[in-house]
């Protein structure tokens, strides 16, 4: 099982690493924050969520949908974990260069959602690419009500299921946000979703009648990884992994509310226990 998880992340992560992108590091810490949710190893889950936030600013979103689901045990944990992480940055002997770094930190913030670029491998990208564009304002609203409902959905994945399947969903749901909705997503960023993707295709490999749906998750495994496919990485460039990851989620979503097994993933144990405490 470990061994086909490994397998099927690893394509995704060819360009990444070939780039020495930040995307890689981050997509380890947010699995291994959904790990450490799981088991309540609340400290070391928000070392990872804070690191993340260190790594890119795209961390913040991992931090707050932790932060909206595990109100007591993480909230004051990750505000505690930024404040230490901001105030590190101190130890810089020109404490004037670390505050310009933090205002150009905000201004790249407020421009951040209007790219120069008009294409990105996001749902607007998608739409753009098809010739359907929808205008900046309905974006923003889009963007706006799948942030509430991405929370609305992890909120519901915790209480329905165990702790670790529903700390899984958490951070799922976090990694397939950045992706879908950031107006800057990277064709390399669906990294992130790989070592969830591969973990969930391990666990339909382990089960004969899922045969099905281990072909299914392997397949969106692979297709995170079409910038590796030479010639054709030009017909799939900014629609594919955004189209599939629309699917993808789609059925996450669908299984959330009706109460199976998130994408097939399996209990840990017989004893069904609350995501949160």
């Amino acid at each position: 099982s470990d061994v086909c998880s490994s397998d099927l992340a690893l394509p995704a992560s060819f360009s990444s690493a070939r780039n020495g992108q930040m995307n890689l590091t981050m997509a380890a810490l947010l699995a291994m924050a959904a790990v450490d949710l799981g088991i309540r190893a609340w400290n070391r889950a928000s070392l990872s969520l804070v690191l993340s936030l260190a790594l890119k600013p795209l961390g913040l979103v991992p931090c707050l949908l932790a932060g909206g689901c595990y109100i007591r045990p993480m909230v004051w944990r990750l505000a505690l974990g930024l404040s230490l992480l901001g105030a590190a940055s101190f130890l810089h002997a020109k404490t004037d260069f670390v505050v310009r770094q933090y205002e150009l930190f905000v201004q790249t913030l407020q421009i951040a959602g209007r790219p120069n670029q008009p294409l990105f491998c996001d749902i607007e990208g998608m739409l753009l690419f098809f010739g359907m564009p929808l205008p900046e304002p309905a974006m923003t609203v889009v963007r706006a009500l799948a942030a509430l409902g991405t929370l609305a959905v992890a909120w519901i994945a915790l209480r329905r299921y165990d702790a670790a399947r529903g700390a899984f969903v958490c951070m799922l749901l976090a990694a397939w946000y950045l992706l879908i909705f950031n107006p800057r997503t990277e064709t390399n960023s669906y990294v992130m979703l790989a070592p969830f993707a591969g973990a969930l295709a391990a666990s339909a490999a382990l089960d004969p009648k899922s045969l099905r749906r281990f072909l299914a998750l392997a397949a969106f495994a692979l297709i995170l990884s079409c910038e590796n496919w030479g010639p054709l990485h030009k017909l799939t460039n900014l629609w594919l992994k955004a189209a599939a990851g629309l699917v993808f989620g789609g059925f996450l979503i669908r299984d959330v509310f009706s109460g199976r097994d998130p994408l097939g993933l399996p209990s840990p144990s017989r004893k069904t226990e609350s995501g949160v405490s």
